[in-house]
């Protein structure tokens, strides 16, 4: 895996700052940051997020049986996983190299995301057949 110099990343920066494919503020017109949580991130702003996970606990009290879907996630990255584990939901793995999973009625599908994601639409069609 080749690293890049802060030299190569500010190119890259300048060359995609100038292609103009950046989203703009639509207030004061600057560079858009994603509201993502990103490793050491200090510019996070945490409100919005506060706000959606008091409306995602709000809906998990109404919701009934839940399935999470973990989508070519695998076990590097462990927030759905987590999430998951929250719920107590059993989950549906799709990834071609880490299917593997621990809850009793949950299912690892060792296929890419669309090839999981298509077959698992075409078997609810036949179920609701």
């Amino acid at each position: 895996m080749r690293i890049y110099g802060p030299q190569m990343i500010l190119s890259l920066r300048l060359i995609t700052r100038i292609a103009g494919f950046f989203p703009r503020c639509p207030g004061c017109g600057g560079i858009a940051r994603p509201n993502i949580l990103m490793f050491d991130d200090w510019e996070w702003n945490d409100r919005r997020f506060a706000r959606q996970q008091r409306k995602m606990g709000d809906w998990l009290e109404r919701a009934g049986r839940l399935v999470v879907m973990e989508l070519g996630a695998g076990t590097a990255v462990p927030s759905v996983r987590m999430m998951g584990a929250r719920t107590k939901a059993p989950m549906i793995r799709i990834n071609p190299g880490e299917p593997a999973v621990s809850h009793p009625e949950s299912i690892g599908l060792a296929v890419t995301v669309l090839e999981g994601v298509l077959g698992i639409q075409q078997a609810l069609l036949e179920a609701n057949a």
